[in-house]
C-alpha cells in the first residue's frame, strides 16, 4: 500500500523558504500517515490536506477519519 498527502507547509519553524508551499509526503501505511500528520501539521492547516491511497483518492469522511489520531497515539505508558 502506497499513502501519498499533499499539504502546505505550516507558517511556523525555522525554514522560511518552504513556508505556505504545497508539499508531498509518502507513507507505506496509514498509521504512520495519520501518526505524521497529527505531529507535524497544525489543525487549522488539516483541511488542506489531499490524500490518495495506491493512487485512489481518499476525500470526504474518510479523510476525515484518517487525519483524527488514531486509538495507537492516545495510549499511555502505564
Amino acid at each position: 500500500m502506497t499513502i501519498r498527502i499533499t499539504y502546505r507547509t505550516p507558517k511556523i519553524g525555522e525554514h522560511e523558504e518552504g513556508e505556505g508551499k504545497f508539499q508531498q509526503q509518502n507513507f507505506q501505511e496509514l498509521t504512520m500517515a495519520s501518526d505524521w500528520i497529527v505531529m507535524h501539521i497544525p489543525e487549522t492547516e488539516r483541511s488542506l490536506i489531499k490524500m490518495w491511497i495506491d493512487d485512489v483518492p481518499i476525500t470526504g469522511a474518510t479523510l476525515e477519519s484518517t487525519l483524527r489520531p488514531l486509538s495507537s497515539t492516545l495510549v499511555d505508558d502505564q
